[in-house]
């Protein structure tokens, strides 16, 4: 099973190899040539398995819009200004990314303001929301 996103500033991918999930995530960092680096790894380096349970906190979780979702509810644009408030989806919307753990105070603000909405920055789009493991 393999899912890729691309855009202009990055590519992340998921794959899964046999028993072994395997990531190419964006680092948010340009090399001295100004190309965006990005980090690959998998599961294995991590330890992570499908029965970890030892995970805790929130964790932004960004999907692509429906059609139906697409039709259902309005999109929220986010600019630069409102992207201060929400430092780890800023980084996600510009980047791209996995699954990455918030703060309370930035999980808090997600669920209470752009919870199960369509949010869109630069042109990029997905329905936001967070999960508490």
């Amino acid at each position: 099973m393999v899912t890729l996103s691309t855009s202009n500033t990055a590519v992340i991918l998921w794959a899964r190899i046999d028993q072994t999930d395997v990531f190419i995530d964006t680092t948010g960092t340009l090399d001295t040539d100004g190309r965006l680096l990005h980090v690959i790894y998998s599961s294995q380096d991590t330890g992570w398995t499908e029965e970890h349970t030892n995970l805790s906190g929130f964790f932004l979780l960004l999907s692509t819009p429906t059609p139906e979702e697409m039709a259902a509810q309005e999109t929220v644009h986010l600019g630069d200004d409102d992207l201060d408030r929400y430092p780890v989806l800023a980084r996600h919307l510009r980047y791209g990314g996995n699954n990455p753990e918030l703060s309370n105070a930035e999980a808090m603000a997600i669920r209470e303001t752009l919870d199960g909405k369509i949010v869109e920055y630069g042109g990029r789009q997905a329905v936001a929301s967070v999960a508490q493991a």
